[in-house]
């Protein structure tokens, strides 16, 4: 069952519309955040919700709630779903603009609940495949609506039989980000991942590193496509998919082809997590 809230009030899906002229359907204009809830707690909600606003300052979009409005909205129309375990997409539109460019600061602010997706088991015990995609996605730091060249690189992933696409940058051969997850690295023991001013901040990702870093280094540098074939482990990780162990990447196998020890621990540490501290005090 999927509950919708627009502007606060829980409708019916009848009801849960938006304007044909707002900029999010004609210009893919607007913001958006997703997560999960563990035990029926929004894990690390207001990381989510800090990160929802950020992505609308860095876009210039006006959002007319607080923070605390967006929360508390969230939990109400997560108390009104009957499933386990919940998914939860926060979108703000661009609202309607007299010219159809400019924003006017009157988006609606959507919430989205229903049930977590349902992952595949053996992504996790024999692992799953990834492939590259050259392209550089446009102001890392926001999550925004539009996931034009996601969709783009996701289809050519499923072509393949993949469960991402990771973005390498066409100019320098740069590795990034998947298209909706973060990427980590493991060789001799170290987590190398790229650095934040190319990516998104993950919250998946930090929450991990904050876990891992008692038991593992981390190092953040530039990781370049040609340095993949030496790297022992690879993960991925996300809000809806957690830690996925990469045992292919293009037509690499990575490692011996199977999890490997550290990915193996690093699932157990952020599985541990999200029921031991979903609220990341």
């Amino acid at each position: 069952m999927t509950i919708y809230s627009i502007n606060g009030q829980i409708v019916p899906e009848k009801e849960a519309r938006i304007s044909v002229e707002d900029l999010a359907v004609i210009r893919g204009f607007g913001v958006f955040d997703y997560l999960r809830t563990y035990n029926r707690i929004p894990f690390r909600m207001n990381w989510h919700i800090d990160r929802f606003f950020n992505s609308a300052e860095m876009i210039g979009l006006k959002i007319s709630y607080t923070k605390e409005q967006v929360g508390r909205f969230v939990m109400e129309a997560m108390q009104e779903s009957p499933e386990s375990e919940c998914s939860i997409r926060i979108v703000n539109t661009g609202g309607i603009s007299p010219n159809g460019i400019t924003p006017t600061g009157n988006g609606d602010l959507i919430i989205i609940v229903k049930a977590t997706s349902v992952i595949p088991p053996e992504w996790y015990t024999k692992g799953a495949s990834v492939i590259s995609y050259k392209v550089e996605r446009f102001m890392t730091g926001a999550k925004t609506i539009n996931y034009l060249m996601a969709i783009l690189a996701q289809e050519e992933a499923h072509a393949a039989n993949a469960i991402e696409a990771v973005y390498i940058s066409r100019d320098s051969g740069l590795v990034l980000e998947g298209t909706t997850s973060s990427v980590v690295f493991i060789k001799h023991g170290r987590l190398i991942i790229p650095p934040a001013r190319y990516i998104l901040d993950g919250i998946s990702l930090k929450s991990l590193l904050l876990v891992a870093e008692k038991e593992f280094e981390i190092e953040r540098r530039d990781i370049y496509q040609d340095e993949l074939q030496d790297m022992d482990e690879i993960i991925i990780c996300s809000s809806n998919r957690e830690v996925v162990p990469i045992t292919k990447f293009d037509e690499m196998i990575v490692g011996d082809g199977n999890p490997g020890p550290i990915s193996k621990r690093l699932m157990e540490l952020f599985r541990k997590e999200t029921i031991e501290n979903p609220e990341g005090l």
